[in-house]
């Protein structure tokens, strides 16, 4: 008797430790679950020609040479019709170069660059971003991974400033 109730205690923990490992563990946060409020933050800071960070791209170090007016293309960035996007950057260096990389631009050359998010800080114009970006001006270092859009077009989403 005893031996079965040992059992049968055995085989209640063992239900408990499985329906335990079976349910999503998710959790809730005021408004929803916490995949449903990330979800919600991607789609409100989806823009248009947001790329998938790949090792495919280089990571380059620049240095901000000069702040440029925005293109017509930029100003398809709705934020870009009144916040500077793009800038001309000095390869300082490649500290990483993937596979789209066949030398398209090599250290000190001075590449064309659009920011997606805006060359300025972004705390108040995007506040849902997890890390704000706190700006660049002339004379700034950053890291950050180059997408390429076309030959000979650039473009910055996220970056680390650098001094």
């Amino acid at each position: 008797m005893r031996d079965v109730k040992h059992l049968l205690g055995i085989l209640v923990i063992l239900s408990l430790v499985f329906y335990g490992c079976n349910r999503k563990n998710e959790a809730v946060v005021k408004g929803g679950s916490t995949t449903e409020i990330v979800d919600k933050i991607e789609a409100d800071l989806a823009i248009d020609g947001t790329q998938e960070s790949s090792r495919k791209n280089a990571r380059i170090i620049g240095k901000v040479v000069k702040v440029l007016p925005n293109t017509k293309a930029d100003k398809k960035l709705k934020h870009c019709d009144v916040n500077p996007c793009r800038a001309l950057v000095e390869v300082m260096a490649l500290p990483q170069s993937g596979s789209n990389y066949h030398g398209q631009y090599n250290e000190t050359d001075k590449i064309e660059v659009q920011f997606l998010y805006t060359i300025e800080a972004t705390h108040q114009l995007f506040p849902e971003l997890y890390k704000p970006l706190v700006g660049l001006s002339s004379g700034s270092f950053f890291e950050a991974e180059l997408f390429e859009l076309e030959p000979g077009q650039y473009r910055v989403q996220l970056y680390n400033k650098k001094n």
